[in-house]
């Protein structure tokens, strides 16, 4: 087993690979939408606003449910690529469970699994064996005395041991590659989901805030492993082992402290029914996950007079204290379905918290929900991409990409599609267009792969660039009367015609990531 690791670029995940979802009949639901979507750099089309939707509900029915399903797939079919989708992001407005046959599910777990199919039916609605399956991208492991103590429900939380024998980490998650399970094929059925919620509208745009601001600076603070509180410690060997495998960014405190004081927080990890007394704050793109039973359920996304009763700890005090991120299940599951410590893990290793969240759960179609931007990538260094402003209509440019591993791929979209995959920094041609006509533009760029002492991954982290680009006849220079040289062999961001110098000055709109 390695006894160390070190950071790894492996922030998949892209504005083109998120749909949001909001509730149409909800002006602050559809609001909070867009504004992800600016902030974000999302396409057009991305954005989707679900009809015929209580903007009060908390809870839909099965046929309540399975009618948004309609609606989102009729959204998913009017993008140019579908399916390049691999991320949806739920946001406040919209209910939260979904009541079927047997209890209820997340209407995130709901959505999350699509079009999945069990003995030739949607598993939507089903009840039985079928009401919570396997994921077929956990990393799985069995414990074999590695543990500093044990737990008699410890099994279900190993990912983080799996992780520590792995070549190679999980790759970028891609849906129509997600993989199948014995019963099971989630090939093009499997989506990272999300949400934005807290207390109130506020708290759900903070979650925003907070992941952008989390691109700019690595976070300092402690990425601590508290013991949980009887029942609820099945993860603690975990964390206990993460602590020892990752010292120098993870601490393990024990026993578990109910009225901890913790400040600027990287993330936290623990287990309680009341951590109401704790006195918390966190450093943007901090994640905390509470194991215990009703952390998410229905009635703790308000508070003060006229709201229902809070249930257990609301997973929103976390995000009014500060967290960028947070877990809890809507309804009684058990104590074997939360999130691995391995989401920690893969967190301070550079995945994004989307792909973390889904690698680290063993059970899909069950009661949870993760609160935050699945784009959120911390502890991530991303490319840095610049494309310009104006180009010439049918004339090559250079587009610079740039990332300490280098650049593997660069995915040119044009008005929400993709229209060229390049590699490296090819040149590019910008689609036939009218002199004058705009054209929405996104350049997304992917770092080359990653092999790191033992630990090869392919990492997929993503940069990007978004903007209106207009098409513009360019300025020709007389060479003859100027002096000015003409164009060198293959130089790609300066083609020349007539005896001319096309004339390009780059430049960066807005990038993601600088550091």
């Amino acid at each position: 087993m390695h006894l160390a690791w070190i950071s790894i670029a492996a922030a998949g995940l892209g504005p083109a690979d998120v749909l949001v979802l909001s509730n149409a009949q909800v002006p602050e639901s559809v609001a909070l939408g867009v504004a992800y979507q600016d902030a974000r750099q999302l396409p057009a089309g991305h954005h989707c606003q679900i009809p015929d939707v209580d903007g009060e509900a908390l809870e839909l029915t099965l046929e309540q449910a399975q009618a948004l399903r309609v609606h989102l797939d009729a959204c998913l079919q009017a993008l140019p690529d579908p399916e390049e989708i691999d991320a949806l992001l739920l946001v406040r407005g919209l209910p939260v469970r979904v009541a079927i046959s047997g209890g209820s599910v997340s209407l995130q777990a709901f959505l999350q699994v699509h079009d999945l199919e069990s003995g030739g039916s949607l598993i939507q609605g089903q009840a039985g064996s079928s009401f919570g399956v396997r994921s077929p991208i956990y990393p799985f492991a069995r414990w074999q005395g590695e543990q500093a103590f044990d737990h008699d429900q410890m099994s279900y939380y190993a990912a983080t041991l799996a992780l520590s024998e792995a070549e190679p980490w999980p790759g970028a998650f891609e849906r129509q590659s997600a993989g199948s399970f014995p019963g099971f094929d989630f090939n093009g059925q499997l989506f990272v989901v999300s949400r934005l919620d807290g207390f109130d509208y506020g708290d759900a745009q903070a979650l925003i805030e907070r992941s952008v601001a989390s691109d700019a600076q690595v976070p300092s603070g402690e990425v601590l492993c508290l013991a949980g509180s009887g029942a609820r410690a099945p993860r603690d060997p975990e964390c206990e082992l993460l602590s020892r495998l990752l010292p120098d960014l993870v601490s393990w405190q024990s026993p578990f402290d109910g009225a901890l004081v913790a400040e600027d927080l990287a993330s936290l990890m623990t287990g309680t029914a009341d951590f109401k007394s704790a006195d918390l704050s966190f450093q943007p793109g901090a994640f905390v996950g509470n194991l215990t039973s009703y952390g998410a359920h229905p009635n703790n996304f308000c508070e003060g007079e006229g709201c229902p009763s809070e249930q257990q700890t609301s997973i929103a005090r976390f995000i009014r204290a500060g967290a960028s991120a947070a877990h809890g299940t809507v309804d009684e599951p058990y104590n074997h379905c939360f999130p691995n410590a391995s989401l920690l893990a893969m967190l301070v290793s550079g995945y994004s918290y989307g792909e973390a969240s889904l690698y680290s759960q063993q059970f899909l179609y069950w009661k949870n929900l993760y609160l935050g931007d699945p784009l959120m990538a911390p502890w991530a260094e991303r490319p840095v991409v610049e494309a310009p402003l104006s180009w010439p209509a049918g004339q090559a440019v250079e587009l610079v990409a740039s990332h300490g591993q280098g650049i593997a791929e660069l995915r040119v979209f044009v008005n929400g599609e993709r229209v060229q995959t390049l590699a490296g920094e090819e040149p590019f041609f910008i689609p036939p267009g009218e002199i004058g006509e705009t054209q929405a533009l996104l350049i997304v760029a992917l770092a080359q792969d990653v092999d790191l002492e033992g630990f090869p991954v392919q990492p997929g982290v993503q940069g990007w660039w978004s903007g209106t680009v207009t098409v513009e006849e360019p300025e020709l220079v007389d060479t003859m009367d100027s002096g000015a040289p003409g164009p060198e062999p293959g130089c790609g961001g300066c083609g020349g015609s007539g005896g001319g110098l096309w004339i390009l000055a780059l430049l960066a709109l807005r990038s993601v990531r600088r550091r």
